[in-house]
C-alpha cells in the first residue's frame, strides 16, 4: 500500500481516466517517487455501442485514444490528432497519420491534402472546436460519430482528504471537461499545482486558487511528463502553507 503524504511531501494526482491514468503513472516510473502518485479518476469512458459502418473511400479522424477503443479497425487511413493517438490507431491495423498533438495542425492538415475524400470523425459525446463543420466549411464531406461518452466521477475519499490538507498537490489536467468537473468539486485547501496541456485547459482553471499553472509546451504526452516534472521540482521547494490565490 502507498504511504500517505506527510511533512510536506508533494503528492501527484492523475485525474485521468483510469486505463490512461495507469499510463502516465508508468510514463512517471523514472521521473517522480512512484508512492507520491495517487489515481482519482474525474471521468470514465463508456461506448454508446454505435455501430460504425464506413462509406466506400471513407477515411476517419480520431481525436481521442478512446475512439480507437472503441471502434473495430479497418485497413484505412485514420488522421490522429497527435502520436500517442496515431500509435494506438496503428496497433490496431488503422493506417495513421500524426497531426503531432495539436487540432489545429490537423485541420490544416486534412485541408491542405489534395484530395482528402470523405471524412467520419469518431469522437467522444463532449468535444471542443466543431472539427466535422469546420471541414464541411471547407468543402470536405465529413460525419460526425459518438462512440463514447465521458462520465464524470467524484474524486476519491484519498484524493479528497490529501485536497483538504496542507501539503502541495499536483494536478495534471488533460481536458476542459476534466477541469471543469475538478473546479466544481472545490474548493480545496491544499496549496496546488496545476499542470494544464494547453490554452484552452488554462482557462478553465482561472477560477481555482492556486500556486501556480504550468502550461505544457505541446499537447503532447512527452510534454506533459516534462511540465509534471517541473511542477514536482517545484512542489517540493513549497513551504508548508494555505493555498495561494
Amino acid at each position: 500500500m502507498a504511504r500517505p503524504a506527510e511533512n510536506n511531501t508533494p503528492t501527484i494526482i492523475l485525474t485521468r481516466p483510469q486505463q490512461a491514468s495507469q499510463q502516465t503513472m508508468n510514463d512517471l516510473a523514472t521521473l517522480v517517487p512512484q508512492d507520491a502518485i495517487r489515481i482519482s479518476p474525474l471521468l470514465s469512458i463508456e461506448p454508446t455501442g454505435v455501430d460504425v459502418e464506413l462509406a466506400e473511400g471513407e477515411n476517419v479522424i480520431f481525436t481521442s485514444r478512446n475512439a480507437v477503443e472503441h471502434v473495430p479497425a479497418q485497413s484505412r487511413i485514420a488522421w490522429c490528432v497527435g502520436d500517442a493517438t496515431a500509435k494506438a490507431a496503428t496497433q490496431k491495423g488503422w493506417h495513421a497519420i500524426s497531426a503531432g498533438g495539436d487540432a489545429e495542425t490537423l485541420f490544416q492538415r486534412i485541408t491542405t491534402t489534395p484530395n482528402p475524400g470523405s471524412l467520419m470523425h469518431l469522437r467522444g459525446e463532449v468535444a471542443t472546436g466543431n472539427l466535422a463543420q469546420r471541414l464541411i466549411d471547407a468543402n470536405i464531406q465529413t460525419r460526425d460519430v459518438v462512440v463514447y461518452r465521458q462520465i464524470p466521477k467524484d474524486m476519491t475519499a484519498e484524493a479528497g482528504k490529501l485536497l483538504s490538507g496542507g501539503n502541495p498537490v499536483i494536478l495534471p489536467l488533460y481536458s476542459p471537461n476534466t477541469a471543469r468537473h475538478l473546479c466544481a468539486q472545490g474548493p480545496f485547501r491544499a496549496p496546488l499545482v496545476l499542470v494544464a496541456i494547453s490554452k484552452a485547459v488554462e482557462k478553465e482553471l482561472l477560477s481555482l486558487p492556486r500556486v501556480t499553472c504550468i502550461v505544457s509546451d505541446a499537447a503532447t504526452g512527452a510534454s506533459m511528463l516534462n511540465a509534471i516534472k517541473l511542477a514536482w521540482d517545484l512542489s517540493c521547494r513549497i513551504e508548508h502553507r494555505p493555498n495561494l490565490a
